[in-house]
Formats: structure tokens, C-alpha cells, sequence
């Protein structure tokens, strides 16, 4: 999520190009100055070809000005996304738990101390991890595993027992 280059690079080009065209109007309108302040008449066929080509140097600034803006509200939106997203998880930091799993815990302010699925929290979804006080897991989706709280006890499992 965020702003693509592309997206960028788009509004770049689009902001030259009108740059250009900006210039080449300009530069018409130039020779269209020299040539009335000329003490010759001017004839009519060159004074027709300069403002058929004003015309469309306009209507072509007018086109990349209507690009600009579709590319500009682009960029609001992709701003708007990646603020949302930022203020969804505000208050959450990575973590890492006393067993050495990294999830993202709630901060201050945020009661009841919970904590998030570092995957699901990659992936823009805010999945709470259930279970007992040692094991958590991921309910959004069980192939994230499950994130111990606690250290294991030295002696247990079912290796210990089997040594018995």
C-alpha cells in the first residue's frame, strides 16, 4: 500500500508534458505578437494557421490539466489509504515475547493489553490472538502458528516424560 512509483512518475510526466505545451502556447502567442506589431499586413492564411495551432496547443493543455487532476485525486487517495492504515494499528508496536515470538502489543491507552498477529498485521488485518496465558494463536488464519508467551519449562514434553 502507499504510493507507487508509477503513480508518481505518471503526475511527473503528466506535469511536464503540460510544461511543454504551456511553452510551445507561449511561443505562438510570441510570433502572433511579432507578426501584428509588424508595419506589414500580415496574411490571412498565416494568421488562420497560428490560431488553428494556438487552438489545439489549448485543448491539448486543457486535456493534460483534466489528466493531472485525475492523477492528483489518485494521489489524495493513496494518501487517505495509507493514513487509515497507519491510524488502524496506532498504539501497536512490535514485541517480543518472554518465549522470544515477536507479535504486536497493545500500547497505553489501548485496554484491555492484547496482541496482534504479526502476519495478519502485514497484511493490513488487525487479528487478535486467543488462547491461555503460555499460547496464543491466529483465529483469522491457523497457518500462522501459534506464539508462546511463556518459556518452556526445561524437563517437559513428551521428550522428558519418555527419558521417565
Amino acid at each position: 500500500m502507499g504510493i507507487t512509483l508509477d503513480t508518481a512518475k505518471a503526475a511527473l510526466d503528466l506535469t511536464s508534458s503540460g510544461a511543454m505545451t504551456i511553452q510551445a502556447i507561449m511561443g505562438t502567442i510570441r510570433a502572433l505578437e511579432k507578426t501584428s506589431q509588424s508595419p506589414q499586413a500580415t496574411p490571412e492564411p498565416e494568421i488562420a494557421g497560428a490560431l488553428e495551432t494556438l487552438r489545439t496547443q489549448v485543448l491539448e493543455a486543457q486535456e493534460q490539466n483534466i489528466s493531472l487532476r485525475k492523477a492528483i485525486l489518485e494521489l489524495e487517495q493513496e494518501c487517505l489509504d495509507l493514513k487509515r492504515a497507519t491510524d488502524k494499528f496506532a498504539g501497536y508496536t512490535l514485541w517480543e515475547t518472554p518465549a522470544g515470538h515477536l507479535v504486536y502489543r497493545s500500547g497505553a491507552g489501548i485496554d484491555p493489553i492484547h496482541y496482534l498477529c504479526p502476519s495478519c498485521h502485514d497484511a493490513d488485518i488487525k487479528s487478535i490472538l486467543h488462547g491461555n496465558g503460555a499460547l496464543k494463536a491466529c483465529k483469522h488464519n491457523p497457518r500462522h502458528g501459534s506464539f508462546r508467551f511463556e518459556p518452556r519449562k526445561p524437563n517437559s514434553g513428551w521428550a522428558a516424560k519418555r527419558r521417565r
